[in-house]
């Protein structure tokens, strides 16, 4: 018995016939970003609370976002 992968049919990674990643690995397309809302920044604008289009709330440390 061969080991896994030592088949003459099969394909290298990246090799001309290599299908794409959603096929090879039976995923789909990555889904769009969230839309996000700025509810909320604080005075020195290092806190920010952002809502997506389902509700949920996250607040950031604007230091972060560099």
């Amino acid at each position: 018995m061969a080991p896994h992968g030592g088949g003459c049919g099969d394909v290298g990674m990246g090799g001309a016939d290599a299908a794409p990643a959603e096929e090879r690995f039976g995923r789909e397309r990555p889904v769009p970003p969230a839309t996000f809302s700025m509810l909320y920044e604080s005075h020195d604008g290092r806190l920010c609370l952002f809502e997506d289009e389902d509700g949920h709330l996250t607040s950031v440390d604007a230091s972060k976002l560099v």
